[in-house]
This record gives structure tokens, C-alpha cells and sequence, in this order.
């Protein structure tokens, strides 16, 4: 056998060898990483009781219509005015704060006066919402 031959030989079994163990690294990975995530997956389901993905999930819909809450069809951004109301003063009935003050529509009507539809009533640039939380009068200047 001559020399040539002989490290050919052994260079070929060397490559084997590196495949082998290449193979070898990938497919434990594979395995521990599977491993890792159903054990993970298990560990979420124990602690929850119930499967977390939504595929396993049992969904009921209710058996009649769910009809809104009484004050919903009256007063429907809930600040204290009826829809009704709010139309005839002109303010948003989906936004319980028209003029986004800080004060609800109803408060300024029943109990600041000021305007629901201006955020400074009294035109002196500090917010109504503003003025009263600092111990201000929003109707004065």
C-alpha cells in the first residue's frame, strides 16, 4: 500500500467521522429542544388547569342575545346625562367629557356652570379642569 493510499484512506475516515459526530450534535439538539418546549408546555397547562392555546379551548356562546345594560340606551358614554339631554346641548353622547377638560359634561353643567363645550370657559387659557383642581374659580378670569 503506498503512502498516498494511506492518508486517503484516513482522510476519508476522518470525514466520515466529523459527519457522524455533526449529525450526532444536531439531533441531540433537536431532541432536548422538543423536550424542553413539551415540558414547558406542560408545566403552563398544570398551572392553568386548561390548555393555553385557543385550539383547545371550548368557546359557549350564550343561548339568547345579551341585550346592553338599561343606562347604555339612554346614556351611552356614562356621564350622567342622557342621550337625549346631551343632544339638545349639543355635546358628544359617546364622550362623557365633550370638551376634554378633565370635567364630565354633567359636572359642568349641574355643579361648575361652566361650558361643556368649551375647555376654558372663562377665555383666560388654563383649562376649566385645570383652574378647579388648583382651587381656581373657571368662571373667572
Amino acid at each position: 500500500m503506498s503512502t498516498l493510499n494511506y492518508f486517503m484512506n484516513k482522510k476519508i475516515i476522518y470525514i466520515i467521522l466529523i459527519i457522524v459526530l455533526m449529525v450526532a450534535i444536531v439531533s441531540s439538539g433537536i431532541f432536548f429542544y422538543n423536550k424542553y418546549r413539551l415540558n414547558k408546555k406542560n408545566a403552563i397547562q398544570n398551572d392553568a388547569g386548561n390548555p393555553t392555546n385557543a385550539e383547545f379551548q371550548v368557546i359557549t356562546l350564550p343561548s339568547e342575545p345579551v341585550t346592553p345594560p338599561q343606562w347604555y340606551a339612554t346614556d351611552k358614554d356614562g356621564d350622567g346625562l342622557t342621550d337625549d339631554e346631551e343632544t339638545k346641548l349639543g355635546t358628544d353622547k359617546w364622550e362623557p367629557d365633550s370638551d376634554f377638560d378633565e370635567i364630565s359634561d354633567k359636572l359642568e353643567i349641574e355643579k361648575y356652570k361652566t361650558d361643556p363645550l368649551n375647555p376654558d370657559t372663562d377665555g383666560d387659557s388654563y383649562r376649566d379642569g385645570l383652574e378647579i383642581v388648583n382651587g381656581f374659580d373657571p368662571l373667572k378670569k
